[in-house]
C-alpha cells in the first residue's frame, strides 16, 4: 500500500527548471512525501483535474510568495484552478517550510474544488489538518 500511495504523489509533483536553475533530489522528495500524506480522496480529485504541483527552482516566486495556486472562472461560471506552483528553495520552518507550502497550496485547490472556497482561511486550515 505505501508503494502504491508513494507513486501517486510521485505523479501529482514535477519539478520545472528556470535556465540553468534545477529544482534538487531533496527538495522533490519532499514534496512528493507532503503529498502522499494528503487523503486519497483528495489525491485523485486532483488527478482527475490534470492538477500537479510545480516546484520551481527559486526561494520565491513573483511578488515574495512562497506557492501560488491560479484560480480563474469555468465556462460554467465555477472557479477552478489551474496550475500550483510553489518555490522549492525555502528555507523556513512551521507554515514556512516546504512540505507546509506544498499542503496549503494543495489546500487552495481543494477548498475550490470541493467548496468554492478561495479564501486563506479554508487553505491554511486544511494545511494544518494535514
Amino acid at each position: 500500500m505505501q508503494v502504491r500511495r508513494h507513486h501517486r504523489a510521485t505523479a501529482l509533483v514535477v519539478a520545472r527548471s528556470t535556465g540553468t536553475q534545477r529544482v534538487s533530489a531533496s527538495q522533490l522528495t519532499t514534496a512528493r512525501v507532503a503529498v502522499s500524506k494528503l487523503p486519497a480522496a483528495d489525491r485523485a480529485l486532483l488527478a482527475r483535474h490534470g492538477l500537479r504541483v510545480e516546484l520551481v527552482p527559486a526561494t520565491a516566486l513573483e511578488d515574495g510568495m512562497l506557492g501560488a495556486t491560479s484560480i480563474v472562472r469555468d465556462a460554467d461560471g465555477r472557479w477552478a484552478p489551474t496550475t500550483i506552483r510553489v518555490a522549492s528553495r525555502i528555507h523556513g520552518r512551521g507554515v514556512e517550510s516546504l512540505a507546509e507550502v506544498v499542503q496549503h497550496e494543495v489546500g487552495h485547490a481543494i477548498s475550490v474544488l470541493r467548496s468554492q472556497d478561495r479564501s486563506e482561511d479554508a487553505a491554511g486550515a486544511y494545511a494544518r489538518t494535514h
